[in-house]
């Protein structure tokens, strides 16, 4: 497993057999995704939305996405408005736009103007950005690359602290995940062995007549290699139309 991007408050010794990537930008994050994408050790990729929507272009492995929890953000506008000594000012909050959240309910407890933002691509966030600085925004609070962002057009930036309750909550939705998964495979290679036993000829179609697995016996009788029948409408290689009333 791996955890990409946002910045980890603890790294527990229950995340042994995570290789963990915290505080990355999205650029650092799709570089080192594309290397753990060839490593036959990593199975799964947990990361924030905004960092898997970048990264999941240039990857084959599955994605788990962290949630960053209310209380997270609440801690890390708190001490970010401490740590700055920023009182009467204006604070930005920017999130994925797959992340929802009340502000009203952080309101009270914030000593500054509480802007909350989303946006949905890399492109986006920068505009965000743009709009936050003209309108004259003291400290953006976001992940590692809307923090990048943020200073290098001379605002300040505090990266969104990812407390271990919420990253220990995306593992163990990943390891779920990757039990279903390995069960399926062992009764997905127990059913090719299953018919590869078979001397009749044998064809799996789904629902809507694709043909998804085969065993040998079929290729013989056919004189097709397996690469030519996997994918293809069965009607398109037996030719009998009374066959779509038997997958229909």
């Amino acid at each position: 497993a791996l955890v990409i991007g946002g910045k980890l408050s603890i790294k527990s010794a229950v995340m042994e057999d995570v290789k963990i990537f915290d505080c990355v930008t999205f650029a650092e994050a799709i570089g080192i995704a594309k290397k753990l994408d060839k490593d036959k050790d990593v199975e799964i990729i947990i990361s924030p939305a905004g960092t898997a929507g970048e990264i999941q272009r240039h990857i084959t492995k599955p994605i788990v996405r962290t949630d960053i929890s209310d209380f997270d953000i609440f801690q890390t506008i708190i001490e970010a408005q401490i740590k700055n000594q920023l009182e009467g000012k204006k604070i930005a909050l920017i999130m994925h736009q797959s992340k929802t959240i009340d502000i009203n309910r952080l309101k009270p407890f914030i000593k500054n103007d509480l802007i909350f933002k989303n946006y949905s691509n890399e492109s986006d966030l920068l505009s965000v950005i743009h709009y936050l600085k003209n309108i004259g925004v003291d400290l953006i609070v976001g992940g590692p690359t809307s923090v990048k962002y943020a200073e290098e057009m001379g605002i300040i930036g505090e990266v969104l602290l990812l407390s271990e309750e919420s990253v220990l909550m995306s593992i163990n939705k990943a390891r779920e995940s990757l039990n279903v998964s390995h069960r399926y495979k062992l009764q997905n290679e127990r059913f090719k062995l299953a018919i590869s036993l078979f001397h009749d000829g044998v064809l799996i179609v789904n629902k809507e007549g694709r043909i998804t697995d085969l065993n040998n016996e079929i290729t013989k009788m056919l004189g097709m290699k397996n690469e030519k029948i996997i994918g293809q409408d069965i009607e398109n290689i037996i030719g009998d139309l009374r066959l779509r009333n038997i997958y229909k």
